[in-house]
């Protein structure tokens, strides 16, 4: 099976099976099924796999490294780039296809670095936790936007719980794990 072909098949199967779940006569809820957030997380998982088939999640953690200072720099100065990379990240793809592709670079750069591999993982899982900037990120976010809010809504309101988290994810975890 080819990749091509992979990349794809997580997409069609969430618009089939969402349609299919439309068409059930004997599931009078299925009417009230909103399959735009099964759409949506399907196709970033499908993002993801292509984000990591095609070495750019790699490339784009070793191109911000290099760009703030390269192995040189402080550990906890790649640190802090490279959860607001995996935010940022997030705001494009689910928070899981993010975890999927930064924690092995999260573990190499921690090896590569001389720090604990835990200061990465975890940077990978709160800043993707806490990337909220679009409705994108999570699936209780998806669900949200049958309420009629604008892409503004989530990026003013996102952005400002996602700055926070920011600044607690880089103060608190490098004093427990550095």
């Amino acid at each position: 099976m080819s990749s091509e072909y992979s990349l794809g098949n997580d997409h069609l199967w969430c618009l089939v099976s969402a349609r299919f779940l439309e068409q059930l006569p004997f599931l009078e809820s299925a009417k009230f099924f909103l399959h735009y957030p099964l759409i949506i997380l399907g196709s970033s998982i499908s993002f993801a796999k292509g984000v990591e088939a095609s070495g750019l999640g790699n490339w784009l953690a070793t191109s911000a490294i290099g760009l703030f200072g390269g192995y040189t720099a402080s550990a906890f100065f790649i640190f802090a780039v490279f959860v607001l990379l995996n935010m940022i990240i997030t705001c494009v793809m689910s928070a899981t296809s993010s975890i999927a592709i930064f924690a092995p670079i999260g573990i190499s750069l921690a090896s590569s670095l001389g720090c604990d591999p835990m200061l990465f993982v975890m940077g990978t899982v709160m800043g993707a936790k806490c990337g909220s900037a679009t409705p994108i990120c999570t699936a209780p976010v998806t669900m949200t936007l049958v309420a009629g809010y604008r892409f503004l809504d989530y990026f003013i309101m996102g952005g400002l719980i996602s700055v926070i988290c920011y600044i607690v994810t880089i103060t608190v975890l490098p004093a427990i794990y550095l």
